[in-house]
């Protein structure tokens, strides 16, 4: 069984400190320490961290494509200048 530090009695301090425990844990606790009321609180959490992540996966995503371009322009040039080092027998 996991125990935390937080008795729940301070519920701004609280949630400070479940800002650095892994969601998984999150879950737990509300699962198993929270009443079954106010377990549906997790709901609008879990939106948010969904929300959060997708737009963060957009943006690395984003970058990771202009990444991809700019490389391949690089290499492009790179062929570009090499072909025209190397001599020819005409």
């Amino acid at each position: 069984r996991q125990t935390f530090a937080f008795k729940f009695d301070d519920p701004e301090f609280d949630m400070l400190q479940m800002s650095y425990v892994p969601l998984h844990l999150i879950n737990e606790i509300f699962k198993k320490e929270v009443p079954p009321g106010l377990g549906k609180l997790m709901g609008p959490v879990f939106s948010k961290i969904v929300d959060e992540t997708t737009k963060l996966e957009e943006q690395a995503q984003k970058e990771v494509k202009k990444a991809n371009e700019m490389l391949e322009a690089n290499l492009e040039n790179l062929r570009s200048e090499l072909a025209n080092d190397i001599p020819t027998e005409d």
